[in-house]
């Protein structure tokens, strides 16, 4: 997979991810409102921290996967080298 290819793919990623730990500190957030501002400041790090981390390990994981073509996959192609189109 070429550079732009995986840092496109890696901030499309992001952006589910990112709202997922948004989501998720959101809610503990609201969680932790009667605690301790410790408490809340740790669980906002981590999700800064897991912010950070997401997109490195999307990446990593992305340029270690074998691409699969769409057009190897379609059933055009599937029949133009022989194949028997899938049901």
């Amino acid at each position: 997979m070429n550079p732009i290819d995986l840092a496109g793919l890696t901030l499309l990623h992001f952006v589910w991810q990112g709202t997922l730990i948004g989501a998720a500190t959101a809610v503990l957030l609201q969680l932790l409102r009667r605690r301790s501002p410790q408490a809340r400041y740790t669980a906002a790090c981590v999700a800064l921290v897991l912010m950070l981390a997401a997109p490195a390990v999307t990446a990593f994981t992305l340029s270690r996967s074998t691409p699969v073509s769409l057009y190897a996959a379609s059933p055009v192609a599937a029949r133009s080298l022989g194949a028997a189109a899938p049901a």
